[in-house]
């Protein structure tokens, strides 16, 4: 039990840095975005979706632990994934699936 909390609180912690982080990751590639407000709501609006299907996927056959390990490996994914984005609307669509995943 401690160890799945100290991966998740290390998820957390690394999933705020990066919402946190964003704009400047951005500002480096020269990636402007036209609507910050939309784009912010269209983030955190992709996340509960995520948490319903973490909650549910908690108590299935899968568990505490392989969910926590499937929900971090599709999230280091993303993340790794973020790294070619080239423009606007690709921001939005890895932003969106990184914030699904993290469960």
């Amino acid at each position: 039990t401690l160890l799945l909390w100290g991966i998740w609180f290390c998820t957390t912690y690394a999933y705020t840095g990066f919402n946190v982080f964003l704009t400047r990751l951005l500002e480096a590639k020269n990636i402007t975005t036209s609507n910050v407000y939309r784009d912010a709501l269209l983030y955190s609006a992709a996340g509960v979706p995520g948490s319903l299907m973490g909650s549910r996927l908690v108590e299935s056959a899968l568990g505490r632990k392989w969910t926590m390990v499937i929900s971090t490996g599709i999230t280091a994914c993303c993340m790794m994934l973020f790294y070619l984005v080239n423009n606007e609307a690709e921001v939005i669509a890895m932003s969106c699936l990184m914030n699904v995943a993290s469960m």
